[in-house]
């Protein structure tokens, strides 16, 4: 999938203004970039398309076949928790608690994640604005879904975040006619 990202701002016209302006799109561009790897994205993505319960999803990452991600991170767990509760004895002298493990919706949620992270492609074009989104997974409509699920959340954050940015503009600009009017209300007394 592409995604065009935009500033819309109004190009200088002297010469610094056009390179100033274009240094910012620039930046502006890499943001969008690496907004699109964001974890908090990826989580929206998980929470949209269900993933932990997703069928592929749990064939390649918790099937029985050979141990996924999410066993061999129990495993490492489990293997740590147990010298820590070996060192709390031998320390104290004493009996120590076992220690609490992670949840395993907590796991699940870590390795799809990862899975996620691993797998997405996201690809600035080098003369243009366009980012190109893909995602490597054996099942091709799987690898659809999470592309374009990422694409329109991306879109939607983008559209929430200029929504609030106008909210807040809207806000201060009432507060500045309701204090204007009360000097002016003043001012004719």
């Amino acid at each position: 999938a592409s995604i065009e990202v935009s500033t819309h701002e109004q190009k200088g016209t002297n010469f610094e203004e056009v390179i100033s302006t274009e240094m910012r799109a620039q930046e502006f561009y890499q943001t969008q970039v690496t907004l699109l790897q964001n974890q908090a994205l990826a989580l929206l993505v998980m929470e949209k398309l269900d993933l932990a319960n997703h069928p592929v999803m749990k064939e390649l990452l918790f099937g029985d076949k050979k141990p996924g991600p999410v066993t061999r991170l129990k495993g490492m767990l489990k293997g740590l928790s147990k010298n820590l509760v070996e060192k709390l004895k031998v320390n104290n002298g004493k009996s120590a608690e076992p220690v609490a493990l992670i949840r395993k919706e907590a796991l699940k949620q870590q390795a799809l994640l990862e899975f996620l992270n691993k797998n997405l492609v996201v690809t600035p074009s080098s003369n243009s604005m366009i980012i190109q989104v893909a995602f490597i997974s054996p099942d091709r409509r799987l690898s659809q879904q999470i592309v374009n699920a990422f694409t329109e959340e991306f879109v939607h954050w983008n559209m929430e975040k200029k929504l609030e940015a106008s909210r807040l503009a809207r806000e201060f600009l009432m507060k500045q006619i309701d204090r204007a009017k009360i000097n002016l209300e003043r001012s004719e007394e």
